[in-house]
């Protein structure tokens, strides 16, 4: 895992940090056994949130909107992906791979350069080890963007906007 937790106040912020992943997912992924997985997950990570808020007498992202978006702010880059702690390399890469892809999606809207644009197209290959066992890497440098004007575009996924703060407006 990344980094060991060392407390219980640890354990709780990472937890809702993980709700809002599984949550994302939830929102994102259009196969429709992958997001009641994703919505199962959630209610499992809920329901741990809810004990420890019970017993710790402490505020949560499902009771405070002030946490809530003091999470959110913790969790969303203005820029570029969401901050998703994944468990080991192997998952980033696996899990970080199916996130690419459904945040990135044909038709999704992205803001580069203070305009809007759609996902138009890019290329990704599933992930595969090579012949050390290394995991190569499979997402392309640039994501080709079109506005609605026809105007196209390359930018890196560091570069664009992701509109996704929506998704958590109800939790």
């Amino acid at each position: 895992m990344q980094g060991e937790i060392r407390s219980k106040t640890e354990l709780y912020s990472v937890k809702q940090l993980e709700y809002l992943a599984y949550y994302l997912r939830y929102k994102i992924y259009t196969n429709e056994r992958e997001k009641a997985k994703m919505e199962d997950i959630c209610n499992k990570i809920r329901k741990t949130v809810e004990q420890i808020s019970f017993k710790e007498q402490s505020p949560s992202i499902f009771t405070s909107e002030h946490l809530k978006e003091k999470k959110l702010d913790e969790f969303l880059n203005e820029y570029g992906l969401p901050n998703i702690r994944y468990k080991n390399e192997y998952q980033k890469e696996m899990k970080g791979f199916w996130d690419r892809f459904y945040l990135l999606q044909r038709g999704t809207y992205v803001e580069y350069e203070g305009k809007v644009f759609k996902v138009h197209y890019f290329k990704i290959r599933f992930p595969k080890k090579d012949e050390k066992g290394n995991i190569e890497s499979f997402f392309p440098e640039k994501i080709e963007l079109i506005s609605e004007s026809g105007e196209r575009c390359q930018a890196t996924i560091e570069e664009i906007k992701l509109n996704i703060r929506q998704y958590f407006e109800k939790l």
